[in-house]
């Protein structure tokens, strides 16, 4: 069976995540960088609460003023920081060159991924060539997270896809292998190179 669909994942395959960058770039002065990991992008609620979405982003701004134990300063740097770290992903270009090209070919493009509610929305003003997708399940707005199966099945229903005609491509392997225990084919992306290597071992043209 033919490949169809596209189903790609966002940090680190689209867009380069990476929290020391994204400190640098928007406290370039401060000395507590390894403190600001922790205590934001490290935090157990950036998964467990924002990317299930289980907090808003009001919520969480109301969580890191009043729980994590900071003086006003470092609380207003991180409230910078989570403000504004959707504003500092690099965009991975070989990828984002394989995303039109496959658009271009007439297949069709989604998207999947752990992600917040409003930095989502805020990620695809920014990039509009995200809004050529034919769809997308984000984590914060069905409260699901990969590796989850839930997700999957979801995604696959909602938009009435045939997992054989699917390959999902996340930087993950265990996200891979749970896609793959649907009947989804899966890449474990590395380079956008290898990216397109894998696309054509499955005789996906573009």
């Amino acid at each position: 069976m033919s490949i169809k669909n596209i189903i790609f994942d966002l940090g680190n395959v689209l867009f380069l995540y990476n929290p020391e960058k994204i400190i640098k770039s928007l406290l370039p002065e401060t000395k507590n960088k390894q403190e600001y990991l922790e205590k934001l992008f490290l935090n157990s609620m950036w998964i467990n609460k924002l990317d299930k979405g289980l907090f808003n982003h009001k919520e969480a701004k109301e969580y890191l003023t009043k729980t994590v134990n900071l003086n006003l300063e470092k609380t207003m740097d991180l409230c910078k920081l989570y403000d504004n770290w959707v504003y500092h992903l690099d965009i991975v270009n070989g990828s984002k060159d394989i995303f039109n090209s496959l658009l271009e070919n007439n297949y069709k493009v989604y998207l999947l991924t752990n992600f917040q509610d409003e930095p989502f929305d805020r990620l695809i003003e920014t990039h509009p060539f995200l809004k050529k997708a034919h769809g997308e399940v984000v984590s914060a707005k069905v409260k699901m997270l990969k590796p989850e199966p839930e997700i999957y099945e979801h995604l696959l229903q909602k938009y009435q896809l045939v997992a054989e005609e699917c390959v999902f491509v996340d930087d993950k392997k265990e996200n891979i292998d749970a896609a793959q225990a649907m009947g989804i084919h899966g890449i474990v992306f590395e380079s956008s190179e290898q990216f397109s290597q894998d696309l054509k071992k499955l005789a996906v043209e573009f």
